[in-house]
């Protein structure tokens, strides 16, 4: 239950600020879920349920990793389109120097 609350993330078509603040979000959402487990496990558990949560708790410990290693894969490819981008600009740039020193001179 605590994780559907979590923000998918996805790459491509937004702008670099909007990315930001889905990762921003995502990243809140993953600290106040291991906040409420935390705290789930320090008010204790009735006698019988124990077994039935810590299965839970390993559980979502599972699937918390699961989710934040798939925003790392987002946030790669992110790193990797922005580098992409910047070499395409570097490249452009260059491009218009030499075109502009050969008309100059």
């Amino acid at each position: 239950e605590w994780l559907s609350g979590i923000t998918e993330l996805s790459p491509g078509g937004g702008s670099t600020e909007q990315m930001t603040r889905q990762l921003y979000s995502a990243v809140f959402e993953i600290q106040r879920s291991i906040s409420e487990l935390t705290e789930r496990l320090q008010t204790g558990l009735p006698e019988g349920s124990s077994n039935d949560a810590m299965r839970e708790l390993a559980q979502g410990v599972n699937e918390l990793v699961a989710q934040m290693r798939a925003e790392q894969q987002v946030v790669r490819q992110w790193v990797d389109d922005q580098a992409a981008q910047q070499n395409q600009l570097i490249n452009t740039l260059q491009e218009l120097a030499s075109s502009f020193k050969r008309r100059g001179a």
